[in-house]
């Protein structure tokens, strides 16, 4: 009974939710114990995830070096996302407003002329359907030397011919 509780102690602590608990005590230790039989070892050894919060100054001095919520749960402290999110506003306001405002800082680079750096990319949400959008955009100015939805499963191979069927189309030799 002790190794059992210490088994699920230990899960607890890893972050594991109730049912998972029950998975790891079944299939890695043959333990077999009832939903109602878990939660009650959590109640005799005081396991809560919501009731007995962590010391703010503790999670104060975590959360100056690990900015997140889920870090905070995997080293042992219990708080909300909400009192990590107000503790991130008096720790760094300058950070949590560029996060707040979610501007894109965009790098900057210069190219020497048209056609001369051209970037690639794929639009990958729809590939569970076998439908993958592929685009070519030049970098210098906006027009697009290639676009195409070829089979998600090209290789490299492939996407090189697509640049160089595009080349003669932007008006490159």
């Amino acid at each position: 009974m002790e190794r059992q509780e210490n088994l699920v102690e230990q899960y607890f602590s890893l972050g594991l939710q109730q049912r998972e608990i029950l998975t790891f005590l079944r299939s890695l230790h043959n333990i077999d114990i009832s939903l109602r039989t878990l939660k009650r070892i959590l109640r005799k050894l005081n396991l809560r995830r919501r009731k007995n919060y962590t010391n703010i100054h503790q999670v104060i001095r975590f959360i100056e070096q690990k900015w997140i919520h889920l870090k905070c749960m995997q080293n042992g402290f219990v708080v909300t996302q909400n009192v990590v999110r107000e503790l991130l506003k008096l720790l760094d306001p300058d950070g949590v407003e560029i996060r707040k405002r979610k501007r894109l800082r965009r790098r900057q680079y210069s190219s020497k002329g048209a056609n001369f750096v051209w970037h690639m990319d794929s639009y990958d949400k729809l590939k569970r359907y076998g439908i993958c959008i592929n685009g070519c955009i030049d970098g210098f100015s906006t027009p697009f030397p290639h676009n195409s939805n070829i089979d998600f499963r090209m290789g490299a191979e492939t996407k090189i011919k697509m640049l160089n069927s595009a080349q003669p189309q932007a008006g490159m030799v």
